[in-house]
């Protein structure tokens, strides 16, 4: 018997390891590869030709982006992003010199690490 307890102690402690390994590492849902292209590629015979390749991760029901902007410090026309496989669409009007984009960013699992956060930008228009 104390044999027997000894091993589910030994087993009880490898899995608390495990576990805390597991929770110091961003743990995903999925993943897929997304490819950009340069937009300066002029497809020209023996040109250069430039892309981006991306691993992305994402976790489908937990994780979201708050797009709003900001009047006097507080949060207005809050718009909640939706993704396709982990890909965020935000789209806006310029509609000043030098415009301010904030979003709430917000990466969730059961298992893992969380982040939240603020993306922040400014957009200057060219004249």
């Amino acid at each position: 018997m104390t044999s027997e307890i000894d091993l589910l102690r030994v087993e009880n402690d490898s899995l608390k390891n495990i576990v805390a390994e597991i929770n110091s590492k961003y743990v995903f849902d999925s993943i897929f590869v997304k490819t950009s292209n340069n937009p300066d590629n002029s497809l020209k015979l023996n040109s250069d030709y430039k892309m981006e390749i991306m691993i992305v991760g994402y976790n489908s029901d937990k994780s979201y982006l708050v797009a709003y902007d900001k009047e006097n410090d507080n949060k207005i026309n809050l718009d909640t992003l939706n993704h396709e496989k982990g890909i965020y669409k935000y789209n806006t009007k310029l509609t000043n010199d030098l415009n301010k984009v904030f979003i709430d960013v917000h990466i969730e699992n059961n298992y893992g690490k969380k982040v939240t956060g603020i993306l922040a930008d400014r957009i200057k228009t060219k004249n």
